[in-house]
């Protein structure tokens, strides 16, 4: 998919991902600006929750009935794609689409089956091969919006009930034989939610929309976890005047240099190395004792690191209720004003914004 298409098409699945609580916005920035990484999701579960699906169309051409495994009461069809909303077949790959006009997204997906009721209303069923444990008990926020995401796509019928089937595998093979193993279905229905796909369209857009990545999630360990361990990019704004042999710099690249008249300084953007713990030690070292300085160090906004003399303070970039210790620290002990404790810029986003004020 090329970058306008990530930035149009949105799944229904990718858009589940936004109401889950480890949800990142940064990394969802990445992947929709640049793309995903390549999945690490075992193929074989695709194959079996395939072969949910083929059971069910097998079931209905054969005996023109849902087959007897799946407890689904009132099903009188299994409905094709282009009876429950509109079809397009790109790649090889079929999926209903509808255009949300408020966000300008596109959303698609493809429902496992959906089944015409007697009341002419449909059913939608998403199939998971996996126990239902508490690990998926913490997908279900994404699940539930991607079966409300089908309920919007098959909008020429009403949607009555929405499900998820769970084919729990056994745990021990039916025999020593054949090598074949047996599975359990069980089935959890999903409350339709009017106005959940919309409200998360309108975020997605809001998210992708921004020029520089949205701060990241407090410790995520997902797309930009990578991209930083790649790409580390951290920096800092250090006074020159702070510290006791400006010779210091050499060892860093300087990025920019700023000159404030009213303090007579001299304030560089500078290049941090890692390892960070051991740049902020040396850095510390050469600065003057007793006197009113610090300096911090930032990255895309995943990073905030305020660094006094004798002091070192990890902040959350995106919430500034964590930097109030900080603050209070500069404030009584070194009495620095509180409009020079405003840490920023607090991303690299920012620089070119403080660099011409």
């Amino acid at each position: 998919m090329t970058k306008g298409d990530r930035l149009k098409y949105i799944s229904a699945k990718d858009l589940g991902n936004l109401a889950l609580p480890k949800f990142c916005p940064r990394c969802f920035w990445f992947e929709r600006h640049f793309g995903p990484f390549p999945s690490r999701f075992p193929g074989i579960f695709n194959v079996l929750d395939g072969a949910s699906k083929k059971s069910v169309q097998r079931s209905f051409l054969k005996r023109n009935k849902i087959p007897d495994w799946l407890n689904i009461p009132d099903v009188i069809e299994l409905l094709p794609l282009d009876k429950a909303g509109k079809l397009i077949i790109d790649n090889i790959q079929r999926y209903l689409v509808v255009l949300h006009r408020k966000s300008g997204w596109t959303l698609r997906g493809t429902p496992d089956s959906i089944f015409k009721l007697k009341d002419n209303t449909i059913h939608i069923v998403d199939y998971k091969t996996a126990k239902f444990t508490q690990a998926q008990d913490d997908l279900y926020p994404m699940y539930e919006v991607q079966l409300n995401g089908y309920a919007l796509l098959a909008y020429k019928y009403p949607v009555s009930k929405l499900s998820l089937v769970y084919c729990e595998p056994n745990t021990e093979l039916n025999n020593d034989i054949d090598f074949t193993l047996g599975f359990l279905p069980k089935i959890k229905e999903v409350e339709l939610k009017e106005g959940i796909v919309s409200e998360l369209l309108m975020k997605a857009r809001e998210i992708v929309d921004q020029k520089n990545p949205p701060p990241a999630r407090l410790n995520c360990k997902e797309t930009c976890f990578y991209i930083d361990k790649i790409y580390p990019n951290y920096h800092s704004i250090i006074i020159e005047e702070s510290l006791r042999n400006p010779k210091v710099f050499k060892k860093y690249k300087i990025l920019r240099t700023k000159f404030s008249v009213e303090k007579n300084w001299h304030l560089h953007i500078v290049e941090i190395p890692e390892p960070i713990e051991e740049t902020i030690k040396k850095i510390q070292k050469a600065m003057l004792p007793d006197k009113p300085y610090y300096f911090h160090i930032y990255n895309q906004g995943k990073t905030l690191i305020v660094v006094f003399k004798d002091k070192v303070f990890h902040l959350n970039p995106s919430d500034q209720s964590t930097w109030r210790e900080a603050r209070e620290y500069g404030a009584s002990q070194l009495n620095i004003p509180a409009e020079e404790l405003n840490f920023y810029p607090s991303k690299i986003s920012e620089e070119e914004d403080w660099y011409i004020k």
